[in-house]
């Protein structure tokens, strides 16, 4: 019979090494299966036979007790030694080891060798081990090769790209009473070929206890290792703050999609972008309030009502957009102020302010999309279609050059998630197929044919997804599995599980 258990050498170097299946973390000293493995030769009782000596069997009804005494006197076993029955002397570089080695294998922390209760079992062995003294807590830091976190990380990256099951996570925060501070872990957990399932801490950081804290460390974890499309669950506490984290990531799914698209806009105009922020920046410098005077000055000659400056943050597009309006209202006031300060940085030319104006239309649709999504009543996954057929539009007929990237991008975007969305809405009680066909008219500017093709292919999908997931009771089945699909709209009505669905 062939066992596919880590033997305890494996299993161990598993925890400071690529080498391991991933499977297991750390290895039970005393556990059965980690030293014996069942088999069952011809004509015999099954048995239980040890891994080390592959000699010595057991019956398969024999005590854990009787295993574990012979797995410690086993001349083979890698745990034996600590039997030995002669004494010698164990130098201080040897015991260092051995704690190093107790303490990494069963998981405790550094500080456990700064607590006074380790410090009095050492003193009690001061009369084996010649006044040996503990050592501090950073010897195990020392110990440990300056790699080791690369390497692990690494492998255990390297088993959640190849594995092609779904992963679950799990996050929790943790407050240490020593260090003052917050925890946030995020673990992962998947079924393996062999179906069994595995744990591995992704992610142990400090961090903050807001909501938009725990979610920042969630999206930092699912970038570092690359799993943002393997993700099947998240799973947290029912705590308000929790509570809030999934409002956050129900509202910043489609947002964040959107500010991906923006992005790459805004890389197309990378040189206007920073022109603009150099002016904006020497304009607003809080160290020269004569720079402000003297806009102001400006703005009332050329007869624009004076507004401060606009500075962009990195982590926000929706700041960018505003700086760049905020310019273009201000431009006659920063145009007449440039060619009189030799100071300032270069002003924009004719064809580049109307480069800037263009890219400020393309963008405002956008904004007005987030802003759409983020609302608290909003349901994103069914509403989201509207806003994104206008989007669709709106890239269409702008500016080939400058909008090619984000196109590109969208369309990217919208191939991906056009059918989880499309049948979301016709799901939704307040939308049904007729709905997303004047929608699709009026929003996606389709001519008739091309949304009745459309609706008639999405029911389609739905009475095929049904098909194929429904639980309903086999007389059901047998009806569905007759209905007719054809280019008119059926007739019939569809059964889903406690739910009707009508073309109407």
């Amino acid at each position: 019979m062939e066992d596919s258990t880590l033997s305890p050498n494996d299993a161990v170097s598993s925890i400071s090494t690529p080498t391991g299946t991933g499977t297991e973390i750390v290895c039970n000293t005393y556990c059965t299966k980690d030293h014996w493995k069942a088999v069952e030769e011809e004509n015999k009782p099954k048995a239980w036979k040890c891994l080390y000596c592959n000699n010595k069997t057991f019956s398969i009804k024999t005590s854990r007790s009787h295993l574990k005494e012979h797995t410690l006197k086993c001349p083979q076993s890698p745990i034996s030694e600590f039997r030995s029955d002669e004494f010698r002397q164990v130098t201080k570089e040897e015991m260092d080891k051995s704690i190093v080695d107790l303490v990494i294998r069963t998981g405790m922390s550094f500080s456990i060798l700064d607590n006074p209760l380790f410090h009095q079992v050492a003193r009690n062995l001061c009369y084996v081990t010649n006044s040996y003294k503990i050592p501090h807590s950073t010897t195990i830091s020392r110990h440990l090769t300056g790699n080791i976190f690369d390497l692990r990380f690494e492998f255990i990256k390297n088993i959640l790209a190849t594995s092609p099951r779904r992963i679950s996570l799990t996050c929790d925060g943790w407050h240490s009473t020593v260090h003052k501070c917050h925890y946030i872990v995020v673990t992962g957990s998947w079924i393996s070929d062999d179906w069994r399932v595995v744990n591995i801490i992704l992610s142990f950081q400090k961090s903050g206890q807001t909501a938009e804290d725990i979610l920042s460390t969630i999206k930092t974890t699912l970038e570092a290792y690359s799993i943002k499309e393997k993700i099947f669950a998240l799973t947290m506490d029912n705590t308000t703050t929790n509570k809030a984290v999934s409002r956050l990531l129900k509202n910043q799914l489609p947002n964040q999609e959107l500010i991906s698209i923006v992005k790459e806009g805004l890389k197309e105009i990378s040189p206007l972008r920073e022109k603009v922020h150099k002016l904006m920046k020497y304009l607003s410098n809080p160290l020269s309030s004569s720079r402000i005077e003297m806009l102001e000055s400006y703005c009332r000659i050329s007869r624009i009502r004076p507004l401060r400056p606009i500075l962009e943050v990195d982590m926000r597009w929706n700041s960018t957009l505003a700086m760049f309006e905020r310019y273009i209202h201000l431009r006659p006031a920063i145009y007449e102020m440039c060619s009189k300060e030799s100071s300032m940085p270069p002003c924009l030319d004719n064809k580049e302010f109307v480069a800037l104006i263009s890219f400020c239309q393309l963008l405002k649709p956008f904004e007005s999309a987030t802003l759409v999504l983020s609302k608290e009543q909003c349901n994103p996954i069914s509403e989201a279609i509207m806003v994104i057929l206008e989007i669709g539009q709106h890239i269409k007929k702008a500016n080939a050059r400058m909008g090619y990237r984000m196109k590109k991008k969208f369309d990217k975007y919208w191939n991906v998630i056009i059918d989880h969305v499309i049948i979301a809405h016709v799901l939704d009680p307040r939308y049904k197929l007729e709905h997303l066909k004047v929608t699709l008219i009026e929003v996606g500017k389709y001519d008739e044919n091309e949304a009745e093709l459309f609706v008639n292919n999405i029911w389609k999908k739905i009475i095929s997804h049904g098909t194929k997931y429904t639980n309903a009771e086999s007389s059901n089945i047998e009806a569905i599995e007759t209905i007719e699909i054809n280019d008119d709209y059926p007739t019939n009505d569809f059964l889903f599980p406690r739910r009707r669905i009508s073309k109407k």
